[in-house]
């Protein structure tokens, strides 16, 4: 960032002479954006396609998604053609929204299968295990003493968390309840947001919040569902056991891969959307800009021939060395004045300088650049309201209702699976040391299953001996 620019800021930053700063600030982000959205793309083109070249392979859906960022890519950062520009920031946008959704049932699709792995994994244990012949009550202090063994809270808590997840459910239906009751009113005060975003996550996590109609972007996963939702987990042999571990290690493999392929398309998407906003921008093409478009050709040349990256494209990687780390720099502190004066209490100010729709392309350019993949580019700007009690717990019977439900339709196994998934998210819920140790030797000296009691043993064996 040069002499003028940050001072710029810094009066900016100080409310002074704004009307004249103001509009050059506009053109100074708008291309940093572009420099950073062109490092960018190069960055996580080359990643891509190195990735996919060491696969050797492209599902259907990546391919046809990627196809399209090499047309706009090719387009804009290479031949600067604004012809069709308002029709791609569009197409690019509806890109951005079927990856959200493809991610957002898949996580969906993950935590339902999770629920069928966590049962699974108890029926797979070993009912001659000899870890179940030792002092149970002297087991349960072990764990207790692990988790207690720092001096460092978010420790422990974590720790706590993760046995949680893993020791045997014993609990009643109500406690569980209470739990999520006492938890839920944590979160009076604050904002309403925060409440709601609690009460999905919850609801996500135990697979309690379904979107059919996203369901039927992969009807392939969703038919292996149903069939899993079928099986009578107490009456089954261990063959059929034996193939649902196969199936679960199938479908892990396939939906991490399909998510991981999606991850990736989605930050070329990120950058190549924020160069489309950025377009009109008059950049200066340095050095660095210049490797970083030859990095872009090289790789579209490769994409569009099916072959690995010219070498060419390393020799600028290494030229370009130290400047995303300094762009960066650049835009986080440009940022600061973008956030001030696109706050509701500046409107006025950016309405009378004709500057609200270039300020508005720029948070968006904002949002595009930050580490949220998926942040929403057209929230509604509106005063955070606060949860008060009434608030928080309207939400909350609603949370317990929707597990009610669930209870009532599922067997044991599956209910003691989503509350071990609730534990795992939610703050640790004991007041004292004593209640803590109290939990865990009732959990394990009360799990009479010693199939389940060998699984378990292993998850807190390898929970403890990973620290």
């Amino acid at each position: 960032m040069d002499k003028q620019a940050r001072l710029m800021i810094k009066q900016l930053s100080n409310h002074q002479n704004v009307e004249e700063n103001l509009p050059k600030y506009a053109d100074y982000m708008q291309g940093l954006y572009r420099v950073y959205a062109t490092v960018q793309c190069a960055m996580n083109l080359y990643t891509y396609w190195e990735q996919v070249m060491d696969k050797n392979e492209e599902s259907e859906i990546a391919l046809r998604i990627s196809d399209t960022l090499q047309t706009l890519a090719g387009r804009h950062i290479l031949d600067h053609l604004q012809d069709k520009r308002e029709e791609e920031i569009k197409a690019i946008h509806d890109i951005r929204e079927e990856i959200r959704n493809r991610i957002t049932i898949l996580t969906a699709y993950t935590d339902a299968f999770q629920i069928h792995e966590y049962i699974i994994t108890r029926l797979e244990g070993d009912p001659t295990d000899e870890r179940l012949r030792q002092d149970l009550t002297a087991y349960a202090d072990s764990l207790f003493a692990f988790a207690f063994s720092s001096d460092d809270m978010m420790v422990i808590n974590d720790r706590l968390k993760n046995l949680l997840s893993e020791l045997p459910v014993r609990i009643t239906k109500n406690k569980f309840f209470d739990i999520l009751n006492e938890t839920f009113r944590i979160y009076i005060g604050s904002e309403c947001r925060s409440v709601d975003e609690f009460s999905e996550m919850l609801l996500d996590a135990s697979s309690l919040r379904f979107d059919k109609k996203l369901a039927g972007l992969y009807p392939d996963f969703g038919k292996r569902l149903e069939a899993m939702n079928s099986v009578n987990y107490h009456e089954i042999d261990e063959g059929t056991l034996a193939d649902l571990r196969n199936e679960l290690d199938d479908l892990a493999e396939s939906i991490t891969k399909e998510t991981d392929d999606l991850l990736l398309l989605a930050e070329i998407v990120n950058s190549v959307y924020a160069y489309l906003l950025t377009d009109e921008a008059e950049v200066e093409v340095s050095k660095e800009v210049g490797y970083a478009v030859k990095v872009v050709e090289c790789v579209l040349d490769a994409m569009a021939n099916h072959t690995p990256i010219a070498d060419m494209a390393e020799d600028c990687f290494i030229a370009l060395e130290g400047t995303p780390e300094k762009i960066t720099t650049d835009v986080l502190q440009g940022e600061g004045v973008l956030t001030t004066y696109v706050e509701m209490d500046k409107a006025e100010t950016l309405e009378s300088l004709g500057l609200q729709d270039r300020f508005s392309t720029l948070e968006q350019v904002m949002l595009l650049s930050s580490n949220s993949l998926f942040a929403a580019l057209d929230a509604a700007k509106e005063e955070p309201k606060l949860a008060d009690e009434a608030y928080v717990k309207e939400v909350s019977e609603k949370v317990i209702h929707e597990f009610k439900n669930s209870f009532m339709t599922h067997d044991k196994l599956a209910n003691r699976a989503r509350m071990a998934a609730v534990f795992y998210r939610i703050p640790v819920f004991f007041n004292t040391k004593d209640e803590a140790q109290e939990y865990i030797r009732y959990a394990i000296l009360h799990c009479n299953n010693d199939k389940e009691l060998s699984a378990t043993m292993s998850l807190l064996d390898d929970i403890t001996e990973l620290g």
